[in-house]
């Protein structure tokens, strides 16, 4: 289901812990979507409940202007990836081609570069305490610098 709809299918403090990982925060392109969607996680749930999200270091990205990531390459597939700032917006245009033993897909969509300091804030704003960030999944300092990504752990 889309992510900004699972708060909606659920009952208030079920969930022990949830996850979101794969730079999905991103593609919420506003900021009260993005609060919406934090608050709706919140209220799922439990008391002392985990959050762990997981985007890019966009302050890297925009910060060395970083257009391309390194190329996801197998036997069966190849996944370039890309990033177009226009300056008519605060969005970044995210583009891929997939190649799958020869079929091609190309596709765009705009990203929300959301920044350390503005996600610690919303997270804040949306009720949830004990912010924790990490600059890789095996709980490396999170530097804004350097990091290539961010993970960060809240509790309800």
């Amino acid at each position: 289901m889309d992510m900004r709809e699972v708060p909606l299918h659920y009952d208030e403090d079920v969930f022990d812990g949830v996850i979101c990982y794969g730079n999905t925060l991103a593609h919420m392109c506003n900021m009260e979507e993005l609060m919406n969607f934090l608050k709706g996680i919140h209220t799922i749930l439990k008391k002392d409940g985990h959050f762990i999200l997981q985007i890019l270091n966009y302050k890297r990205i925009l910060d060395n202007n970083i257009t391309q990531l390194p190329v996801i390459k197998t036997n069966r597939f190849s996944f370039e990836r890309a990033y177009r700032k226009v300056s008519n917006d605060n969005l970044l245009y995210f583009d891929i081609t997939l190649n799958v033993e020869g079929a091609i897909y190309k596709g765009t969509t705009q990203l929300n570069p959301i920044q350390y300091d503005t996600l610690i804030q919303i997270l804040s704003q949306a009720g949830f305490s004990s912010i924790t960030s990490y600059g890789g999944f095996k709980e490396e300092i999170f530097n804004p610098d350097t990091s290539f990504v961010l993970i960060i752990e809240a509790l309800k």
